[in-house]
This record gives structure tokens, C-alpha cells and sequence, in this order.
């Protein structure tokens, strides 16, 4: 049964078909996502185990330094696999964006037994830049609103955050997306952030549960943070767990129409 995106949903519908939409197309899309994505995420999730040893090692070297986030921070940034970590998230997360979107939007125009690895190719490399830019003055708007406290960045970041998939999926320009976004959730920004927060929230719970076997195997074994094993675990969960965000992705298309519908119906 075809999940029909363009309609109006309250709530609990957009967890609803969100997850509906997720375990139909589970095994189709986790397969375009590990192929395309996987890579990054994983070379992204093993130098984050290294990086969360190295805080670690920090913290016990310097008691203090667990109660002082500035300080953590300072250690984590000048650790050598912090730039190297932050550069391969988000090309994943561009790349997932990609994949995802792509896969909407055949599956909206032809069908999920109709979606070919050929299509999802082309349109992943159509799009990534197209994402990348996108994202990347999303974020940078964002950090921008920082300078209005935290509530600007917040309120930015959630009023343009449908930026990319409007470029991908109404064919206009950045800028045109931009003003596009601020003109969908216009009025519509506490139900929009509303969701968000349910979707985080959900994806924060699914992502404790991602990480038992770590906390299983850690316990059990003794194994300490900065071993092999203890790194290989962390990567692990790491790798596991951020493809929990592709939830998200997904989540905010059925917002993006849930939006469109209600601006059309006004």
C-alpha cells in the first residue's frame, strides 16, 4: 500500500505514516542509505571513537573538566579526528538527504516497485551540492541567529530548515527556497517545532536503544573506553545510531506537505 504524501495531518498521523513510511520501504532504502552513506559513516564513527577516548582520557587527566563544558569542548576541538569528524557528518548527512529525497520522489511519481539503484544514482549526484550549499547556508543563517540568543537560532533553523527538499522538490532556486520556507511556516512555526521535537525526542529514546549491546558488552567484559574493543563497540553504535537520523529526514518531508496543505487550504 502506497503511503499518499500530499495531505493535511495532525500530529499523531505524521508519527503514524512517518513510521509506516519507514518500515514499507525499510530494506529498499536502508540499502541505497548503507551503500551511498555508509561509507562516510562509518569512517565518521570510527574517528569519533577515537575522539570520545581522547575526552575521556582528558576528563580523568583533568577531574574539573566534568562539570566545565567549555573545557571539554576546547579539548575536543583540538584533538586531531574533531574537524576530520565534523567533515564527514555532514557530507553523510548530505548524502542521506540525497538518497532520501530521491527515493520520495520517485516513490511519489512512479511507485516503490518501480524505484531502480539507476535512479537514485543520478539524483544523488544531481543533488548533493545542491544539499551541501543549501545546508550549509541553512547553518550558517542559523549560527547568524546565535548573535539573537539562542531562541533566533532555534527559530531560523526550524523556519528554514526545509530549504533543500523545496530546491529538490518545487525546482527553484536558493533563494526562492529560502523565502519559501519562511513562507510555510509562517504562522505554522510552533506546529512545526512541535514536531521536530517529538521526532528528536523519539530518535534520542531509539537511539538508547541502539546503544545496549555497548553498554552490555562493556559491563560484562570489562572492556575500558580507550581498548581496541571498547573503540570498535563505540564505533559501532556510533555507525548504528546515525542512521537513526534518517527518520528525521523523512519526518520533515511529511511536515514539508503537511505545510503546504494547510497554506493551501487558507
Amino acid at each position: 500500500m502506497s503511503i499518499h504524501f500530499k495531505q493535511a495531518r495532525d500530529l499523531s498521523f505524521l508519527v503514524q505514516d512517518t513510521f509506516l513510511f519507514v518500515k514499507e520501504n525499510i530494506k529498499p532504502l536502508g540499502i541505497f542509505l548503507l551503500n551511498y552513506a555508509g561509507p562516510f559513516l562509518l569512517l565518521a564513527a570510527g574517528a569519533s571513537a577515537y575522539l570520545q577516548r581522547d575526552l575521556t582520557e582528558f576528563i580523568v587527566a583533568n577531574p574539573s573538566a566534568k562539570i566545565d563544558i567549555l573545557m571539554q569542548y576546547r579539548a575536543v576541538s583540538s584533538s586531531p579526528f574533531y574537524w576530520f569528524v565534523l567533515i564527514l557528518n555532514i557530507l553523510a548527512s548530505t548524502v542521506m538527504m540525497a538518497v532520501i529525497y530521491s527515493y520520495i520522489k520517485h516513490y511519489i511519481s512512479v511507485g516503490r516497485e518501480s524505484i531502480f539503484p539507476e535512479m537514485i544514482i543520478e539524483d544523488t549526484k544531481q543533488t548533493f551540492s545542491i544539499i551541501l550549499i543549501a545546508n550549509l547556508v541553512v547553518g550558517i543563517a542559523t549560527f547568524a541567529g546565535m548573535f539573537l540568543l539562542l531562541v533566533g537560532a532555534v527559530y531560523l533553523f526550524v523556519a528554514l530548515m526545509f530549504t533543500a527538499f523545496i530546491q529538490i522538490h518545487e525546482n527553484k532556486t536558493l533563494s526562492e527556497a529560502l523565502k519559501q520556507s519562511l513562507f510555510l511556516t509562517k504562522n505554522n512555526w510552533w506546529i512545526t517545532f512541535g514536531s521536530l521535537l517529538v521526532f528528536y525526542g523519539i530518535i534520542i529514546l531509539l537511539g538508547y536503544g541502539v546503544a545496549i549491546p555497548e553498554t552490555v558488552f562493556s559491563a560484562v567484559l570489562n572492556v575500558k573506553i580507550n581498548s581496541m574493543l571498547g573503540l570498535i563497540l563505540s564505533a559501532f553504535t556510533t555507525f548504528a545510531s546515525s542512521f537513526l537520523l534518517s527518520i528525521l529526514y523523512i519526518a520533515q518531508v511529511f511536515i514539508y506537505f503537511n505545510l503546504v496543505e494547510k497554506k493551501k487550504s487558507n
